[in-house]
């Protein structure tokens, strides 16, 4: 069965001498389909598409396997693949998204996210710990691990000069609520709050209308608690604080 679909490109990888298979993130979840040819330069129109861009496909589907029939670009990011440091940040982001595997409706708001991401990555209209730190954040959060940041897990208190975030609890609690053996107590002040708070909790179109002077320490936090949960290192992620991000 042929049916059109619209996706993004997570990652491909050779499947044979001059075939390739795609790992592809769409509105109902993520699919894997082989792009016949993908490696002939020649007479084949198929050789343009390119991981992190966002294409309609044909695709069929088989019982086995299925094949790209055909792709028109919508969006393919090809300024983003100019620059290193952009590609090792995407290429974590793709990680995250296939550990993930997100399905039904989550699959739609991870997709959005992930190309409006991919958007202020490439335009540099935001800075790059913000973007990875809203990108995980939210991501882990439409997972299913979404931190209570609302109020201390105990006494309930919502404004503290100091807060700690405690992964394995999924909440933050005051310093005078927090018990000194808990594991990975991460601590976060007012201001990284206050950011942790909107990108959990905002509306998606206004999910990047927000400024943090603390892009770096919120970036480190957000890594932290999302990399707990999944309990898994990324060769993407070593590669990007490789180069000194």
């Amino acid at each position: 069965m042929e049916k059109t679909v619209k996706g993004l490109i997570l990652k491909s990888r050779n499947l044979c001498e001059y075939d390739r298979i795609a790992t592809i993130l769409t509105e109902q979840g993520i699919i894997e389909a082989v792009i016949r040819g993908k490696n002939r330069i020649t007479n084949n129109p198929l050789a343009s598409v390119s991981v992190f861009g966002y294409y309609e496909f044909s695709v069929f589907f088989g019982k086995k396997t299925n094949y790209i029939n055909s792709a028109a670009a919508i969006n393919g990011f090809y300024d983003l693949r100019l620059d290193v440091v952009k590609v090792s940040l995407a290429s974590y982001f793709s990680e995250l998204t296939i550990e993930l595997s997100p399905q039904g409706k989550q699959s739609a708001d991870i997709l959005r996210l992930f190309l409006n991401t991919l958007y202020l990555l490439e335009t540099d209209k935001r800075e790059m710990p913000l973007l990875k730190a809203v990108f995980e954040l939210r991501l882990i959060s439409s997972a299913g691990f979404m931190p209570n940041l609302v109020s201390c897990a105990e006494c309930h208190c919502y404004e503290n000069e100091t807060f700690l975030l405690i992964p394995e609890k999924g909440g933050i609690y005051c310093t005078g609520c927090a018990k000194s053996g808990d594991c990975l107590a991460i601590e976060i002040n007012i201001h990284i709050l206050t950011a942790m708070r909107h990108i959990v909790y905002s509306e998606p179109d206004k999910l990047f209308n927000f400024k943090c002077s603390g892009a770096e320490t919120l970036s480190r936090i957000t890594e932290k608690y999302a990399i707990y949960h999944i309990q898994k290192d990324f060769n993407s992620l070593e590669m990007y604080r490789r180069l000194g991000v």
